[in-house]
């Protein structure tokens, strides 16, 4: 690949912020390893904390929270996305 090619590849990546539940704390490799074989690049990752909700949802009252940031093509994170929500069901 060129050099020109590289930078128009670089241009078209953009960062996004994803967010995320979790029942099981380990599942945040799930939601890493999606990103990665999408083509994204995880920039940062927060911590994985439990919270407690104010209503439950699907039956739990307390989940796991996480968000990382990444770095990717607007295609790649709808793909993302799409699996993720995929995952959930």
């Amino acid at each position: 690949m060129t050099d020109e090619h590289t930078k128009l590849a670089l241009e078209r990546k953009r960062e996004y912020e994803l967010s995320f539940l979790l029942i099981a704390g380990e599942s945040v490799s799930q939601v890493i390893e999606m990103v990665r074989k999408h083509g994204g690049e995880i920039t940062h990752q927060g911590p994985v904390v439990p919270i407690r909700l104010a209503y439950p949802i699907k039956k739990q009252q307390t989940v796991f929270f996480g968000f990382c940031y990444f770095v990717a093509v607007r295609e790649a994170a709808k793909e993302i996305v799409t699996g993720l929500r995929a995952q959930a069901d």
